[in-house]
């Protein structure tokens, strides 16, 4: 339970657990920004309080850290309100070195900043009701550290023995660029299969480096990185070597190659699971098949097709790692079972809510609320952290109040900063438009298709014409888009409580905010808001530009052609370039951490959503629709589904038997249809033997008591 800071203590543990969880930063730097900050406190912020050391050398004794940490505890926030002009002053008679002074101050300055953004340095005052309307929520951290919650028992063991690219010989980096190259490329000599996306052969690539790594750091004996080849991972023999051995010969020789290819897979994956605690099929499958793709590089030169493959004794070999792994895959897909505790994942459904509405109405309405003019406090924000507010709230609006993409289809998203063309007719004079870039100037897969992501705005869709103008999200890269072809979804665009709707938060995301509030800087409006029109007031945020992004632009392939500019919708704060797979996950998961709790990660926004179609009785037609819009098939949805907690698949048949049967046997319900038994059988079957035994006891309980 999310709790109220009370003491200095509180909110050092806040301010601790925000430089913790900052979007893409290292924990060793947040380590070190945590151990100035710390030293920082203690030697100069509490003497000025109160607190006497029992030494006097320069570095404090781990006693009197411990001291001094619980005499923070004994100090409440009120005493917070003129903290920085004394530590000002206590800075002044400090004897330290000038790189003391500047490390303490800077960081003592980095404190008190955090600590004015989030209220706690100013006397609460009574607003008016204009302001009042404007105030955001104090941030809180109630809930500690996010990065303590562990959802596994796994060891990140990964960046310990990876082998690095200024480790490889520079004939093995240019076999991993080949490796890449024969993967992609659209009509690549001796492939017999398709190609695949740049994304999927570098995730080969990270578990081949994983399986180097683990030979020269790990095993033993260890070889040598200048030693390293393929070979070592999947032996090639040629048939000019085959050729001159017998039958007998060469069976003897396969025999060998398979011995050593089995043995050393097998000590890595015992190793896996002894020392990294990894227990998940899916991991394992996915290393296998990094090295299914190695051996068919391989071995390119000696099939015609790609069932010839199977035919080598290599392959014989990988195929029954394979055939383990599936079934226990087909185990844990029958069990539910998972590596994850998705009790910290899942959100605390509360009575007649789904957990998608939980989400909703908890992290979603909490984070838009965050995105207000003015500090609780009743000042301005400051116009980067407003930017990032912002961007906050729009990866779960995008992912929560419509149906959930993949995160990578996010992260990917582009929006044109230009519109080189002539105004269409469908865009009304004074109207906002962000155009589709044409698609001669867009991104290509190998097979010269479309393959991007952009969300654009718009007059007209699919021969419809929308007055006010639409948000729409243009997918053509995504994981099933050969089975489901590219989509145009429009972006939904609710009413907030506050009159505020969606739309108002992308296009401010996008373009900064101007409000006629303040007296710094006022001028007459002169931007697209027509509703501001005369008015006087200031930009208090430039939007998505506030974090000096890296945009782009399409040159002409001739001088008659226009010049396109775009940029990835969201970026990171920190550098401006588009987010990474993991950045992207942490600011999900601390957002909702930070909030409700509970670790979500995007992908569990996709359970959520698969959760809640069940839960509220979608038809089959509205199921397929909602599968489509997530760009899968009903049946992986149904599958989702049941990666929900027990007690909502409890919920839903215990609701149904009360209803359908249970009331009527009372005289409750009149106007009900009649029992469908075999649609209460179908809801039980989902039920482990467990939860199926309490609701036999349950139904005999309330027959008995009718």
């Amino acid at each position: 339970m999310m709790t109220e800071p009370t003491t200095w203590f509180d909110v050092w543990m806040e301010f601790a657990a925000s430089i913790q969880e900052q979007e893409v930063s290292q924990s060793a730097q947040a380590a070190r920004v945590l151990n100035e900050m710390r030293s920082a406190i203690l030697r100069i912020v509490l003497p000025l309080l109160g607190f006497k050391r029992k030494s006097s050398g320069k570095k404090m004794i781990q006693k009197e850290v411990a001291d001094g940490m619980q005499f923070l505890k004994t100090l409440p926030i009120s005493n917070l309100k003129d903290v920085r002009t004394k530590l000002q002053k206590s800075l002044a008679w400090q004897v330290l070195s000038k790189s003391s002074q500047n490390t303490y101050g800077g960081r003592i300055n980095q404190w008190l900043n955090w600590m004015e953004e989030h209220g706690y340095l100013k006397v609460s005052i009574k607003h008016s009701a204009r302001i009042q309307a404007q105030l955001s929520p104090k941030t809180r951290f109630g809930y500690g550290s996010c990065a303590a919650v562990k959802l596994t028992s796994r060891r990140g063991l990964y960046p310990e023995y990876i082998l690095q690219w200024q480790e490889m010989s520079p004939a093995m980096q240019s076999w991993q660029n080949y490796f890449v190259q024969f993967l992609t490329k659209s009509k690549q000599p001796g492939r017999v299969n398709t190609a695949i996306g740049e994304a999927g052969a570098y995730h080969y690539l990270k578990e081949l480096n994983l399986f180097w790594g683990w030979m020269t750091h790990v095993r033993h004996p260890r070889i040598p990185t200048t030693e390293l080849t393929v070979d070592l991972l999947f032996p090639l023999v040629t048939e000019e070597e085959l050729e001159e051995l017998s039958p007998r010969q060469q069976e003897k020789l396969w025999r060998k190659h398979q011995l050593e290819f089995q043995t050393w897979l097998g000590e890595y994956h015992e190793y896996l699971k002894e020392e990294g605690k990894s227990q998940s099929p899916h991991t394992w499958k996915g290393k296998l098949s990094a090295l299914k793709a190695l051996g068919r590089v391989q071995y390119a030169d000696q099939v015609q097709k790609l069932s010839d493959y199977e035919k080598i004794p290599l392959f014989v070999t990988l195929n029954n790692f394979f055939r383990e792994v599936f079934e226990e895959l087909d185990e844990w897909s029958e069990t539910g079972q998972s590596v994850a505790d998705w009790s910290k994942k899942w959100p605390e459904v509360l009575e007649d809510k789904t957990a998608l509405e939980v989400v909703q109405e908890k992290v979603i309405e909490g984070l838009r609320l965050e995105c207000r003019l003015r500090r609780n406090d009743g000042e301005f924000r400051n116009a980067k952290w407003l930017a990032v507010k912002y961007m906050h709230f729009l990866k779960f609006a995008l992912s929560g109040l419509m149906p959930a993409r993949r995160q990578q289809e996010d992260r990917s998203a582009k929006i044109a900063l230009s519109c080189p063309v002539q105004r269409p007719d469908f865009v009304p004079p004074d109207g906002l438009y962000y155009p589709l870039p044409p698609d001669e100037t867009r991104e290509k897969n190998p097979k010269k298709q479309v393959s991007d992501n952009f969300i654009y705005r718009t007059y007209q869709l699919n021969h419809k014409h929308y007055p006010e103008g639409i948000w729409v999200r243009d997918t053509q890269g995504y994981k099933t888009r050969k089975k489901y072809g590219s989509t145009s979804i429009v972006i939904p665009n609710p009413t907030f409580a506050d009159g505020y709707c969606l739309y108002d938060y992308i296009e401010a995301y996008l373009e900064g905010i101007w409000a006629p509030e303040g007296q710094k800087n006022c001028h007459l409006h002169d931007w697209s808001w027509t509703g501001h029109a005369g008015k006087r007031g200031r930009w208090f945020t430039s939007g998505r530009a506030e974090f000096q992004p890296h945009d782009r632009c399409v040159l002409p392939t001739s001088s008659e052609q226009p010049i396109w500019t775009w940029g990835y919708f969201f970026v990171t704060r920190q550098t401006g370039m588009p987010y990474e797979e993991s950045g992207y996950a942490k600011s999900i998961r601390n957002n909702s951490f930070r909030l409700i709790g509970k670790k979500i990660t995007p992908h569990t926004m996709r359970y959520l959503w698969a959760s809640w179609g069940v839960m509220v009785g979608l038809s089959d037609a509205e199921m397929r629709s909602l599968a489509y819009a997530m760009g899968h098939s009903v049946e992986t949805l149904r599958n989702m589904y049941e990666r929900c907690t027990p007690q909502q698949k409890r919920q839903l048949i215990e609701d149904a038997i009360k209803e359908r049967l249970l009331d009527r046997l009372s005289g409750k319900a009149t106007d009900e249809p009649a029992v469908c038994f075999n649609q209460l059988l179908k809801l039980a079957s989902r039920l482990n033997q467990e939860d199926q035994l309490r609701l036999i006891q349950q139904l005999q309980t309330n027959l008995l008591a009718g």
